[in-house]
């Protein structure tokens, strides 16, 4: 089974959050026996530590 989940946020430093998240759930005889999340770490560092990716070329 999957899952998408859309965050969508602004925090105390004005900055917006919007996310995607994924859900991966391995179910046996009806019960989860194993979940994986999976989402843009690079977003929460840049939102979080008021950061912003530059390209490697324009530096």
């Amino acid at each position: 089974m999957k899952n998408r989940i859309l965050r969508h946020s602004k925090f105390k430093i004005n900055r917006l959050y919007n996310n995607s998240y994924f859900f991966l759930f391995e179910v046996k005889n009806g019960k989860i026996i194993e979940a994986v999340e999976d989402m843009d770490a690079s977003l929460t560092q840049c939102v979080l530590f008021d950061q912003n990716i530059v390209p490697r070329d324009s530096v």
